[in-house]
Parts: C-alpha cells; sequence; structure tokens
C-alpha cells in the first residue's frame, strides 16, 4: 500500500524498502521479490542486486524471475 501511494516520490518508497528490507522479521521469498521488483522500478539496480543475492542465500532465487523486462538494468548493473 504504501508503495501504491508513493509511486510519485521514487525516493520515499526506496527509503520504506530499505527500512522493510532491514528487518529480517519482514522477509520471506514473496516479500524479497517484491523489494527486487519496485527497486528496479524506482531505479536502483544496486539494492535490487543486494536483495537478490539475499533471496540466494535463502533458497529462494528462482533465475526466471530475472528474465522479465523491469530487470534489464539490474542485470547490467
Amino acid at each position: 500500500a504504501f508503495v501504491r501511494d508513493h509511486l510519485e516520490s521514487p525516493e520515499a518508497v526506496l527509503t520504506e524498502l530499505h527500512r522493510f528490507y532491514n528487518n529480517e522479521d519482514n522477509l520471506s521469498l514473496f516479500i524479497c521479490w517484491g523489494i527486487i521488483y519496485w527497486a528496479a522500478y524506482f531505479g536502483d539496480p544496486k539494492f535490487a542486486l543486494e536483495v537478490i543475492e539475499k533471496a540466494y542465500t535463502m533458497n529462494a532465487l528462482t533465475l526466471t524471475h530475472l528474465w522479465f523486462p523491469i530487470m534489464h538494468e539490474v542485470l547490467l548493473s
């Protein structure tokens, strides 16, 4: 809901995504991929890669997710 309500403010969304990501109690496969996609959408490929690495350590990395067009910049970074 926060992302939807703040689509006009990428900085606010990225700040909230970082805050949410840093709370280990929030993380799950679903949450990680949501953060990855929103970070990519809002232009923070380094953060998206960080979360991809976290998903990998959680044994939650599915390579098919990386082929979505939104991941283009992330994979190039």
